[in-house]
């Protein structure tokens, strides 16, 4: 027999279940419909159309925008430069550490 309000937990005993109704609150975008999620930027009340997960967490088309926009210059700039970089070491590097182990290989098999 289950009472309503109440689940079982590992233990056996019972726990009430603690879950956040949107259904008393309507879409900021959409007042006809009732509320799904809220967008943890805005904190706006959003349906099932207008919330939109990412990395795990929703956000409204407004807050979403400006995460992309910010994280996409963000991170463009030092990629390239770590990528350039690693280039420019291999290229002025590479040649000397085979030149190097070549010379070291020769003494070793002319002795």
């Amino acid at each position: 027999m289950r009472i309503a309000g109440t689940r079982d937990t590992l233990g056996g005993t019972r726990e009430s279940e603690r879950s956040v109704s949107l259904k008393q609150s309507h879409c900021a975008n959409h007042p006809d419909r009732y509320g799904h999620a809220i967008c943890m930027s805005c904190r706006k009340t959003l349906c099932q159309e207008c919330a939109t997960e990412w990395d795990g967490i929703f956000h409204c088309a407004a807050c979403l925008a400006a995460r992309r926009s910010s994280s996409s210059t963000r991170g463009k700039g030092l990629g390239f430069v770590l990528v350039a970089g690693a280039c420019a070491a291999l290229f002025f590097l590479g040649p000397r550490l085979l030149v190097w182990g070549c010379t070291l290989l020769q003494r070793s098999v002319g002795n």
